[in-house]
């Protein structure tokens, strides 16, 4: 047969292979025998390709590494070189052209020596929609049936995010999962150094600016001003203290190592989300809310990572001094960076009004003034100035929504998949002080740049350079 197939003697080839299907096996034939076959009807008999399909999902999987249930690729009907040319002359021409993109992607697909330009052409399709349930469908057997289980089992999480009850996605990305493990956080490879330049990495560039300048350094003090606290200082007290000894707690640790300065120091209590995280920013000191689901002895393994998401978000947003994006919504936030500005001596009172000030910035900065030093008045002063200067055109929500995007990349990388980290999200408590209005459309916007990330060859890249790429099938 494997003559026959190098010399492109289709017919027999394919007499070959059904005298071998009609002689009794002990072993059933494997998925990839049946494949094969299937994509040598796909051209001269369609309705035996389909059995052949369907035969293929039924077969017998190797248990030690995940591999997709061969599927078709594209429904297409197969077209000559001629018009194939044709084709591709237009889209050149039109390389907007959604239509002719799409119809250039099936038929290439149908070719298994063309399936590199199928997939760039459905990439590029992906990147105008990335929540195109059929592209991704698509993206995934072609990936699953050239041995890439990694993307596969990407794009099979990415559609999870759309269709959560997806037959043919779940399989694939349960199999995933347990070849994954959950102990698995790639934090406890890293050392800070390169922890610092995996966020370089994975930043919003939105958040580089003016306001990230000021507030980020003085983060501490900001949260002194206005806590907004997730839970009364009175209900924290009555929350149980994480054992030092907790068996759990020590998955837990190289996430909390990365962060040495300062949530190492962080009192631990347990909360009553399952799976949130959050640091909690009351008057006595901060401390870490772990979710009950994080230690407990006995649980779902895939709970593991995706609480493990919950930590790790929480933990870099303290770390980095953008909790209080993730608590306040952006009117407030622009107000606090105005007391700041005030507290600092570099807000004229010609220009409170313009700053968005108001009473209650009025108290914060009152508050706040007498905290900072000397020293960090002079040395804050410039880039307070160069706040103030800019204010009237900043974006303040997308700046915090930026940063939020930042943390929720990172702890994806570190810890799960697009769908966890999603469906985490979506479970965790609504931030307090935002409407229902706006806290579903920040979610919405954290969920919808998950998907574009997770889709992006520099989240293929880092999960290589992390060690976290799953094995090739065979």
């Amino acid at each position: 047969m494997s003559i026959y197939e190098r010399q492109g003697e289709r017919s027999r080839y394919l007499l070959t292979a059904e005298r071998l299907l009609s002689l009794p096996r002990k072993e059933p034939r494997s998925a990839a025998f049946f494949s094969k076959l299937a994509r040598m009807y796909s051209q001269v008999d369609p309705a035996r390709a389909k059995s052949l399909w369907e035969r293929a999902a039924a077969a017998p999987s190797e248990p030690s590494v995940p591999r997709l249930a061969p599927q078709p690729v594209a429904a297409a009907a197969p077209v000559g070189a001629e018009e194939l040319e044709s084709l591709q002359a237009r889209l050149d021409a039109e390389p907007q052209n959604l239509d002719l993109l799409r119809r250039l992607a099936d038929v290439h697909a149908l070719d298994e020596a063309r399936w590199p330009q199928a997939t760039a052409l459905y990439t590029r399709l992906l990147q105008c929609a990335p929540e195109d349930v059929e592209v991704l469908r698509l993206l995934a057997r072609l990936h699953g049936q050239q041995g890439d289980a990694e993307r596969a089992y990407c794009y099979y999480a990415c559609l999870l995010c759309v269709v959560a009850q997806d037959s043919e996605a779940s399989r694939f990305v349960a199999s995933c999962r347990a070849a994954r493990g959950s102990a698995l956080p790639a934090s406890q490879h890293l050392t800070p150094q390169a922890y610092g330049k995996l966020l370089a990495q994975v930043a919003v560039a939105e958040q580089s600016g003016p306001l990230e300048e000021l507030l980020a350094p003085l983060a501490r003090y900001a949260e002194l001003a206005h806590p907004a606290n997730a839970l009364r200082d009175g209900e924290l007290q009555r929350q149980s203290l994480v054992p030092a000894d907790a068996p759990r707690l020590q998955a837990l640790r190289p996430i909390l190592a990365l962060q040495s300065h300062p949530t190492a120091r962080l009192p631990l209590r347990l909360w009553g989300a399952p799976r949130a995280c959050e640091v909690h920013l009351g008057a006595a000191a901060p401390t870490l809310l772990l979710g009950r689901t994080l230690l407990a002895e006995e649980t779902d393994q895939g709970s593991v990572p995706a609480g493990l998401f919950s930590l790790a978000r929480a933990v870099e947003l303290y770390r980095s001094g953008h909790t209080l994006c993730a608590r306040l919504p952006a009117a407030e936030l622009g107000a606090l960076a105005a007391a700041l500005c005030q507290a600092l001596g570099a807000l004229p009172p010609e220009a409170a009004a313009s700053a968005a000030l108001g009473p209650q910035g009025e108290q914060w900065a009152t508050r706040l003034a007498p905290l900072l030093s000397s020293h960090i008045r002079q040395s804050m002063a410039p880039k307070a100035h160069a706040y103030v200067a800019q204010a009237a055109q900043l974006d303040v929500a997308g700046w915090a929504q930026a940063a939020l995007f930042t943390a929720n990349r990172l702890a994806m990388l570190l810890c799960c998949d697009v769908q966890e980290a999603t469906s985490t999200l979506a479970e965790s408590p609504p931030p307090r002080r935002l409407d229902r209005a706006a806290a579903a459309q920040l979610l919405r916007a954290q969920c919808l740049d998950l998907l574009r990330f997770a889709q992006s060859d520099t989240y293929f890249a880092l999960r290589d350079s992390l060690g976290l790429q799953l094995p090739r099938s065979r």
